[in-house]
């Protein structure tokens, strides 16, 4: 019996030192991968248009990709832990499902602008959640749309909103360049004038077109052709014919309607402070002074005050006795008062007209009568 136990205590120690040496042979033939490295990435573009980017990740472990946009070059590389959790600034970031040695595509179109570098930042990890290295692909938009009218400053409008020396501004959806071999060119409704502009400033994406000397109240349109204005790679900006359509009573394209501050006069006569009892005011202009088409009786008034600065009575003006003579006119005086007395002319703004309908300011003078 001691024998028999003998020989069982050797075979089971046998049979265990056989089990332990076939155990650590599986063991190490066995790596586990969230101890090992992460998998290698490759980042390649696919596509690139004026508004959009498609790159392709591929992986040589399935499991999760992230890729990330960023504006421009040079921007800092985030460690892979950083860039898939998405503790970076970019403008973008997705994350997608991958598969082992085989490309998976992103596409970026949010925000985008053409003609413009962008940096992409791509990171995966395996099914044991390693992560790779961060791989890094620079792109640049193409250039291939013109560039877009978005708004004008005033906008089109039959208000009348454009005021003396002040631009139409253009707004456009890139940076432009002018073309100075052609012409911007402001036609107007009713005195049918057609000229180019005076002058062009372009800044960025804005261009300040500059009218010449245009009418009061008159409507101003603004056509230009074709290619007047180009992006940095040459696309033309599209022609633009504003006009005025008689069948239908409208202005389509870019239009507004000019308005002038009122204009003070040059000067009034007399210009002491005394008058003699009965005579002509005399007040000029720097240009031809019209009467009003709004002009009425009680807009020139004459006010009488005795020596004593006590107010005597008012005079309101007739119109008709008004006497326009080309940058000049005379108000008279159809009451003659007494020596010593005061004479106060006051004229409401817009009852006469400077050039092209632009309103004359208010006035208020006073002389003693002597």
């Amino acid at each position: 019996m001691k024998i028999a136990n003998k020989y069982i205590r050797q075979s089971g120690a046998f049979l265990l030192a056989m089990l332990l040496l076939v155990s650590c042979a599986e063991f190490e033939e066995y790596t586990s991968t969230t101890y090992g490295s992460g998998p290698t990435v490759t980042l390649s573009l696919v596509s690139v248009q004026d508004y959009s980017i498609t790159v392709a990740v591929t992986s040589s472990a399935s499991g999760y990709a992230t890729v990330a946009l960023f504006k421009g070059t040079g921007n800092t590389v985030p460690d892979s832990v950083n860039l898939v959790r998405g503790n970076v600034s970019s403008l973008d970031k997705k994350t997608a499902k991958t598969v082992a040695n085989e490309p998976t595509q992103f596409t970026f179109s949010t925000d985008l602008v053409q003609d413009t570098e962008y940096e992409l930042m791509a990171a995966a990890n395996n099914a044991d959640g390693k992560l790779s290295k961060v791989v890094t692909l620079t792109v640049k938009t193409d250039d291939t749309n013109p560039p877009v009218l978005l708004e004008t400053d005033p906008p089109s409008s039959y208000s009348a909103v454009l005021e003396d020396g002040a631009p139409i501004t253009l707004y456009f959806d890139e940076p432009v360049v002018y073309d100075q071999t052609k012409e911007f060119i402001f036609s107007t409704l009713y005195t049918g004038m057609s000229v180019a502009a005076e002058d062009v400033v372009v800044s960025g994406k804005a261009v300040a077109v500059y009218p010449p000397d245009i009418p009061q109240g008159e409507y101003v349109m603004l056509s230009w052709p074709e290619g007047v204005v180009t992006d940095a790679s040459g696309n033309p900006a599209e022609e633009m014919v504003s006009e005025y359509i008689a069948d239908e009573g409208i202005i389509v394209g870019v239009y507004t309607r000019r308005v002038r501050p009122p204009r003070a006069p040059v000067s009034v006569e007399p210009a002491a402070d005394s008058i003699a009892s009965g005579a002509a005011i005399v007040i000029t202009y720097d240009n031809v002074v019209t009467a009003s088409s709004s002009i009425s009786q009680d807009m020139i008034i004459l006010e009488y005050y005795n020596d004593e600065g006590v107010f005597n009575h008012a005079m309101a003006v007739d119109p008709t006795t008004l006497v326009f003579s080309g940058m000049t006119v005379t108000v008279p005086q159809a009451y003659s008062a007494p020596y010593g007395w005061w004479v106060d002319l006051y004229v409401e703004g817009g009852a006469w007209n400077i050039l092209y309908g632009v309103p004359c300011t208010e006035i208020s003078e006073s002389w003693r009568i002597y």
